[in-house]
């Protein structure tokens, strides 16, 4: 009886050990899930100040980015570049590029630089886009096409980049109507010089700053003999 009574209390003092170690055991399975929620909490704040320094400075360097694209006087703008080769309408266009052709951000927005270019050229941009897929950059002259239908002529450097939406296009356009008056006037200038240096009978010789010989007369040719026999 007494040996039967013992073992019932070894038992009783068994289950109370296990009992005891159960609530031991669901303690630490309590303290380690709160240490994982801090954890995962303290990991979730992390990525949030992550997420948000990210996007400060994503907002700052947009800001940056439009206020220089903005300030410029030059032509700029943003187009996407299609698998066919083809142009998209403009993405971005500066505040210069709106005013030098009359229009409103708005309607540029609805155009493509096939709608503001010269017609005559317009089969020459399948070779320009090719070129500047190629080699990531590509410069030419060409003229746009403003409003109201008068041209300006632009030096154009587009160089290529590339987005999650595909290769895109920043294209920067350089107002060049002084420089072709000039040229157009210089050319004037020389033809007029040579035409009164080809009229006069006396040999002239015009050289540059380095010496070289730039311009020469037609000199008269004389008859040594007919002097030698008078």
């Amino acid at each position: 009886m007494n040996k039967k009574n013992k073992t019932q209390e070894e038992l009783n003092n068994e289950i109370k050990l296990l009992r005891k170690r159960i609530t031991e055991l669901e303690k630490l399975d309590s303290e380690h899930k709160q240490q994982q929620q801090q954890q995962q909490q303290q990991q979730q704040q992390k990525d949030l100040i992550g997420r948000k320094k990210i996007a400060a400075a994503l907002r700052e360097s947009e800001a940056r980015f439009r206020m220089l694209f903005n300030a410029g006087k030059d032509f700029m703008a943003v187009h996407q570049i299609e698998k066919d080769g083809r142009v998209t309408n403009f993405m971005q266009v500066n505040d210069a590029f709106c005013e030098g052709l009359g229009y409103t951000r708005e309607e540029m927005l609805k155009l493509s630089p096939r709608d503001i270019d010269e017609p005559e050229r317009l089969e020459q941009l399948p070779a320009i886009i090719e070129k500047l897929l190629k080699e990531k950059h590509v410069l030419f002259e060409t003229e746009h096409v403003a409003k109201y239908g008068h041209r300006i002529p632009v030096e154009v450097s587009a160089v290529l980049f590339q987005t999650e939406d595909g290769p895109c296009a920043l294209s920067v356009a350089r107002d060049i109507t002084e420089r072709k008056k000039a040229e157009t006037e210089l050319k004037a200038l020389t033809q007029r010089l040579e035409m009164i240096l080809g009229a006069t009978k006396t040999g002239i010789d015009i050289i540059d700053s380095d010496f070289n010989m730039v311009y020469i007369t037609a000199v008269p040719t004389f008859d040594f003999d007919f002097f030698a026999t008078r």
